[in-house]
């Protein structure tokens, strides 16, 4: 009895039923390629004689081994079509199958959030490096008022250097705010800590999830500066940094004010008033 076939055994009988695949479609005409057995074929030919091509199996195109993807479970390590067919599949489906663009999007969803502690680590360690280097580049950095900068806080003026801390960490050597709105945030930031306490273990009404550490909060003003809104306690509330930067000026929705009004009256364990105590 014979044993089973080995690996190369397999691989030798494969190459020759393909070759005589090729041999019979050069005899009818046509494009080769179109078979699976054939393609087969070319891809060992190429590969045996060490160029770096492949055929794809939906565009029926010898393209470079540079323009497919890895898969590890293939003979070769690649994919049988290229990424350009893949591309132009994904948006035709994206485009008529909604049961589809449900699926590619709760993995989507799912991806992200496995995925939050890596990203989030890989972040720290890549600004930490970062700063790093502008601490070196930086070193000698001195405020030029000749140079002007714009700032990023609320008043989004023009100004010199010399309106600007220092703060040799960042790409210019400069902070993002200027010394009026700096000010402006620690003087907010004071208020809302002896109204409400510590950031800490607070929960940000913007997204409603709870702060994890002092550096991660600002004072966010429920009424923006910009529009008049104050340093008072009543138009202050603890917010993520991300969240707040991401909102800007606009204008806080209803379920927004709901939430932060909410969210002080706990603080400083005031009871909600009634529509009778209000009428009175």
């Amino acid at each position: 009895m014979k044993g089973p076939a080995t690996l190369e055994q397999k691989e030798r009988i494969a190459r020759s039923k393909a070759k005589k695949a090729l041999d019979r479609w050069r005899e009818r005409g046509g494009n080769p390629l179109n078979n699976r057995e054939t393609r087969t074929a070319i891809n060992w030919t190429l590969r045996e004689k060490g160029i770096q091509a492949k055929a794809c199996s939906q565009c029926f195109t010898i393209k470079a081994l540079t323009a497919y993807s890895q898969q590890s479970s293939s003979a070769d390590g690649l994919v049988s079509y290229c990424r350009q067919c893949k591309a132009d599949t994904h948006a035709t489906r994206m485009a008529n199958d909604p049961v589809y663009v449900e699926k590619h999007r709760a993995a989507g969803v799912a991806h992200y959030h496995a995925n939050a502690p890596k990203r989030r680590e890989y972040s720290i360690k890549y600004l930490r490096k970062k700063r790093q280097a502008n601490l070196i580049k930086n070193a000698t950095k001195v405020q030029d008022p000749n140079i002007l900068k714009q700032c990023k806080g609320a008043c989004r003026r023009t100004l010199p250097e010399t309106a600007f801390r220092l703060d040799r960490g960042k790409d210019d050597g400069l902070r993002t705010r200027c010394r009026d709105c700096a000010d402006t945030n620690q003087r907010a930031r004071r208020a809302c800590t002896r109204a409400y306490g510590e950031p800490s273990g607070r929960t940000c009404y913007l997204c409603m999830k709870v702060i994890a550490t002092r550096a991660q909060a600002q004072a966010d003003h429920l009424h923006p500066t910009r529009a008049g809104g104050q340093d008072d306690a009543s138009n202050l509330w603890w917010a993520h940094e991300f969240c707040n930067m991401s909102r800007g000026p606009r204008p806080l929705t209803p379920d927004e004010w709901t939430r932060a009004r909410s969210l002080q009256r706990q603080a400083t364990n005031t009871p909600e008033l009634t529509s009778k105590e209000m009428a009175s």
